[in-house]
């Protein structure tokens, strides 16, 4: 099922996301979305390193959103010093309306972090108008920087490789079998702690309890013991 909602944004630097083409005349914000319904395909087929993705990507997208709040905050803050703005109440009009994708826990995420974002350059405008820059190259510079944090996120998540993930699933892992052994000997054994961390997340598919269990048990053991190194998720080289 596909599950979409209906985004009211007010600037047409944010609804630029959704309209922007690649060279290939495809639509950017589709193809993201295809790219992230094919790691989840990955987690269904319980392949370790697809939960082990999908919980990176998500935790970037919430650093992204917390880094636009942050910022949202400190310029509202900067709107109640102007004594003729204090505590006046403002509306943005919404004049986009684009359909995006809220069918998983990743696509729920995107949709804050767009929202925020809408809201973040509706008050960086306003701010503008009630002269709180000094001069336009302050607005246009944080305006810049906002597209390039957002740009940055998105082309990750475009540009990580689904078919360069690693084959093996969490049965390999539990049977010790001999792909999951050739794994390790060539990439280091894998993070205990950070894959414990992508099982529980929201984001990801629920694996059955006739492997989840027995799986969490061995990986807090293998967490626990302190002769366990472990080796960072390799960064990806390129797109599928």
């Amino acid at each position: 099922m596909t599950t979409t909602v209906t985004l009211k944004l007010s600037n047409v630097e944010v609804y630029r996301l959704f309209t922007r083409e690649l060279k290939e005349r495809e639509n950017f914000y589709e193809q993201v979305m295809n790219k992230l319904s094919g790691l989840l395909r990955c987690c269904k087929e319980k392949r370790v390193e697809a939960f082990l993705r999908v919980h990176q990507l998500s935790q970037e997208i919430s650093r992204t959103t917390e880094y636009m709040y942050d910022e949202l905050d400190k310029f509202e803050g900067i709107l109640e010093k102007k004594k003729h703005l204090a505590g006046k109440k403002f509306t943005f009009n919404p004049a986009y309306f684009p359909e995006v994708r809220f069918d998983s826990g990743i696509a729920c995420s995107l949709v804050e972090l767009f929202e925020v974002y809408d809201h973040l350059i509706s008050l960086l405008k306003l701010l503008r108008v009630a002269g709180c820059f000094s001069n336009d190259d302050d607005y246009f510079n944080n305006l810049r920087r906002y597209f390039k944090k957002i740009n940055r996120l998105l082309s990750l998540l475009l540009l990580t490789s689904v078919n360069k993930l690693f084959p093996i699933t969490f049965e390999d892992l539990l049977n010790q079998s001999k792909g999951y052994e050739d794994h390790v000997a060539i990439h280091g054994p894998l993070d205990s702690a950070l894959l414990l961390k992508a099982i529980h997340s929201h984001v990801v598919p629920r694996l059955e309890e006739k492997i989840r269990l027995p799986l969490l048990t061995y990986l807090n053991h293998q967490r626990d013991e302190p002769q366990n190194s472990t080796a960072p998720l390799r960064e990806e080289q390129g797109a599928a």
